[in-house]
């Protein structure tokens, strides 16, 4: 992450080296913009402090086939997956103050994005993934509906292009406040045959079927920091009418909840706390071209 800062860093100093005075006046301006963006890929890792089945005094009170070894806390389970990218819209408010060829601005981001289809979970422990194949019917871990609101500064050194173009390069960083809508599944075959945790057929028919979901609106504050060259044209002493290109990148976003039902029960093992995971996101960024405008008084 800290690279890419660098790399936006370098880019902004060399075109400050070529700017020239740019077309427009100096002094306090207020700009919009919005417009279409795509999303990559963005990687899920998930975890949870959940005991094995065995050692759920819930679905087995009376412990059957444990051999006594219910009596410390287990790792935390760990899975993992990929979702695919998908589109949103991006936009900004901004207030600035241009002197010359440099200009600085306080603004307000908002973004929103749809993603794609998940990948295949990819699950961390041993013991867990010996049961994909069979016992567990379905594993499936995705995220879908984000919105983010920012407030960013940005800094821009201009070039005039010609009597009535401006170009400009940009680099913005900020804080964004983030939402998205989280799900996972985790459902046992609903045929008794099918499963291996227990040997005991009454154990084998109580846990068939059963279903652990997580779902729900998951929330962080993550640092974020953009890219953002563009054209600007004049079109009086005001008003100015542009293209801006802006790619965003947001640092960590992380999130944890109890279960909607933890193996078709309440999200607890009957040990005296609750059973929750932990979503962390490794890449909410997003590339945009948007309309702008900007106004001088």
């Amino acid at each position: 992450m800290y690279s890419r800062i660098k790399v936006l860093s370098l880019v902004f100093t060399a075109s400050i080296a070529f700017a020239a005075p740019a077309v427009g006046q100096n002094g306090w301006y207020i700009g919009t913009d919005i417009g279409p963006s795509l999303v990559p890929e963005v990687g899920l890792f998930v975890s949870d402090n959940d005991w094995s089945t065995k050692c759920d005094l819930i679905n087995n009170p009376d412990q059957i086939e444990t051999n006594g070894a219910c009596t410390t806390q287990p790792p935390r389970a760990e899975w993992e997956n990929e979702v695919g990218g998908g589109t949103g819209t991006l936009g900004g408010l901004a207030i600035g103050y241009r002197v010359a060829w440099f200009r600085v601005e306080a603004e307000y981001f908002h973004r929103t994005a749809t993603y794609g289809d998940p990948t295949p979970v990819r699950i961390g422990d041993v013991v867990t993934l010996e049961k994909a194949d069979q016992e567990l019917e379905a594993v499936e871990s995705r995220i879908d509906g984000l919105i983010g609101h920012g407030l960013f500064a940005n800094a821009y050194a201009e070039l005039a292009v010609g009597s009535d173009y401006a170009a400009y390069v940009g680099v913005g960083a900020g804080m964004t406040a983030v939402s998205v809508d989280y799900f996972n599944r985790w459902k046992r075959n609903d045929d008794p045959s099918r499963i291996d945790t227990f040997d005991d057929p009454a154990m084998k028919a109580r846990i068939a079927g059963t279903t652990t979901i997580g779902a729900g609106r998951k929330s962080d504050v993550a640092f974020g920091y953009q890219g953002l060259v563009g054209l600007d044209r004049t079109l009086s002493e005001s008003l100015k009418v542009g293209i801006k290109l802006r790619w965003t990148m947001l640092g960590e976003f992380a999130d944890e909840d109890e279960y909607v039902q933890l193996r078709s029960h309440e999200s607890s093992v009957g040990r005296g706390e609750r059973i929750v995971y932990r979503v962390v996101t490794d890449d909410l960024s997003a590339f945009g071209v948007t309309l702008s405008l900007k106004y001088g008084f």
